[in-house]
């Protein structure tokens, strides 16, 4: 069993199993409704500390979740009034928000808050709420995105209409829903994303330990991108997969490209799952520039570049 894949699994099961035959009856018009929540609950948001990097304010702060505990999440913010463009970024199963930071600083010198947020399992210990029903756990990390981009709105300085949404490995399987439950969001960009989890997932499983996960993976499958994606019209699509990825196959990667709606674009780099290729992530800021409007950030690339050449 790949590395990618077990985390994924111990995500799943330590999030646990009692609402799984809504899951599995659930049609397309139900999926919205499951990620569902008070959009008038206090956000509560605190903040632990703020840090000043050549002007970018880096707010380390938390958030209630709908679903109970807090959300541990960075928000970088630009310096100067706006109005600005919003990003949410969710990470890897084997990452948390770090993994997106200094990215996040640089499209903060273009014109873009972002939040970054832990997903559940990497949340601090006091703050992760025990599910008593493995659906509800995934559900948690789908409203805790889009409650992000309710923090990202209550701010006066963030344009409601240009807001987009970065997810990598976990953040991007779990796109599709987050599309078709989140309509405040105008562009996602998917970085190598499983197109069918439960499919992907059983094929992994030791045949042994299949009837256990049996449940489980019936659950998740409603929920595969590859049926929710075709819905995220009229949000813009970037998907981005490695040539050489240990874990998402080009089958696979086709399987979510194909059945995406327009606007859709795919791009492909060297390397594997971890996106070495350094255009990836010019690639991202240029469709980020093209679809919510932050300037340019190849000037700024090419800068950073001269500088460290100069050293």
């Amino acid at each position: 069993m790949t590395k990618v894949m077990q985390v994924y699994i111990l995500l799943f099961l330590l999030l646990a199993t009692s609402s799984l035959a809504y899951s599995q009856t659930a049609n397309l018009q139900d999926i919205p409704k499951m990620f569902d929540y008070d959009q008038k609950s206090a956000l509560d948001v605190q903040e632990k500390s703020v840090e000043d990097r050549q002007g970018v304010q880096v707010h380390e702060i938390s958030y209630a979740s709908p679903k109970g505990g807090r959300v541990s999440a960075y928000l970088v913010v630009p310096p100067g009034k706006g109005p600005f463009a919003g990003i949410v970024f969710l990470h890897s199963g084997q990452w948390d928000r770090h993994e997106f930071l200094a990215e996040a600083e640089l499209l903060a010198r273009v014109g873009a808050v972002s939040m970054l947020l832990d997903a559940p399992p990497m949340r601090p210990k006091e703050w992760q709420k025990k599910q008593d029903d493995h659906l509800q756990g995934y559900i948690q990390l789908v409203v805790d995105c889009r409650r992000a981009v309710d923090v990202l709105l209550a701010r006066p300085d963030v344009d409601p209409k240009r807001i987009a949404y970065v997810g990598h490995s976990l953040g991007a399987t779990w796109g599709g829903a987050l599309a078709v439950s989140e309509r405040r969001i105008k562009a996602f960009i998917l970085m190598a994303g499983f197109s069918e989890f439960s499919v992907s997932t059983r094929a992994e499983i030791p045949p042994a330990q299949l009837e256990k996960a049996e449940p489980f993976l019936k659950a998740a499958a409603p929920l595969d991108a590859d049926r929710l994606l075709p819905h995220a019209a009229p949000a813009a699509i970037l998907f981005q997969f490695a040539q050489f990825d240990q874990y998402i196959s080009h089958e696979d990667a086709q399987k979510s490209v194909q059945a995406a709606s327009e606007p859709k674009q795919v791009k492909w780099y060297e390397g594997g799952h971890e996106f070495g290729d350094i255009r990836a992530l010019p690639d991202r800021a240029e469709f980020l520039h093209q679809q919510i409007g932050i300037a340019s950030l190849r000037p700024i690339i090419r800068k950073e570049l001269e500088q460290h050449k100069a050293h």
